[in-house]
């Protein structure tokens, strides 16, 4: 019998796991928003695109980019309950997690 994916007990720490994973990563969004994160990357993003023009580094007003985060964390949140049935594809997500 092939298994379609990680069962029992892995599953529920995965879950476990994942879930603490998205609620840091959303203390570090309110970290971010409460110190104005964007009052020193959008700078930054501007002389590092006057350098090398070819980088696609995008310039954010705070509002979109604190929509898209929020989005971010409730997509990552929805995926919880798979993340705790231990589909396979969920597993290989945090992998790839952008930091």
């Amino acid at each position: 019998m092939i298994a379609s994916g990680v069962i029992g007990e892995e599953a529920h720490r995965f879950g476990v796991a994942w879930v603490l994973l998205c609620i840091a990563l959303a203390l570090h969004v309110v970290d971010e928003a409460a110190t104005d994160f964007l009052s020193v990357y959008n700078p930054t993003v501007q002389a590092i695109r006057k350098r090398f023009p070819f980088l696609p580094l995008p310039v954010f007003s705070f509002r979109v980019w604190l929509i898209g985060l929020c989005v971010a964390i409730l997509l990552a949140f929805g995926l919880s309950p798979l993340a705790f049935g231990g589909r396979c594809f969920v597993v290989g997500i945090p992998f790839r997690w952008p930091s």
